[in-house]
């Protein structure tokens, strides 16, 4: 919530009109200083299969999540965007998270592993807040074994006929 240019510039030990050269909002800065910060942490996993890459992916997250920079952005997350994201922080970490992970599911699609209609955000949603949960709830950290669950149960449900 605290992010600016000027803190960026400060850091960098730079002009602020540097960085706005470069990056012309807020918004662009930060997407870029997550995308280097996922970069330096997070190689887009390549198992041979989507649900090795998910696992990888989920416990990755799993990791952040347990870190006290990981529960800043879950506590910004959990609140809403309009009480604080006016520079559009939250949008840039959803497209970040967006772009790293579109190979995952295009490798899928091309192997078979899941329909080419899959809604990718959704399904994103579901592992993020999957695997945020044991942090937000319950006050612990996060598991590759909770990480494990997420993916195994999203990619192959809870029912035995999953008819209508």
């Amino acid at each position: 919530a605290a992010f600016s240019e000027k803190q960026v510039a400060a850091r960098a030990g730079v002009d602020v009109r540097e960085i706005r050269r470069h990056w012309p909002n807020t918004r662009e800065l930060l997407g870029a200083t997550l995308e280097a910060y996922f970069d330096g942490r997070l190689p887009v996993p390549d198992t041979g299969s989507l649900r090795g890459d998910l696992r990888v992916f989920a416990c990755w997250l799993a990791s952040v999540y347990n870190t006290s920079l990981g529960r800043r952005l879950l506590d910004a997350l959990m609140s809403r965007p309009s009480d604080w994201d006016v520079s559009g922080a939250r949008r840039a970490l959803l497209d970040v998270r967006a772009k790293r992970s579109q190979v995952l599911f295009r490798r899928g699609i091309e192997r078979g592993e899941c329909d080419a209609d899959i809604d990718v955000e959704r399904l994103l949603d579901l592992i993020a807040i999957g695997t945020a949960l044991p942090v937000v709830f319950h006050d612990r950290p996060v598991t590759d074994d909770d990480a494990h669950f997420v993916i195994d149960t999203i990619l192959d449900g809870v029912g035995r006929d999953r008819r209508e």
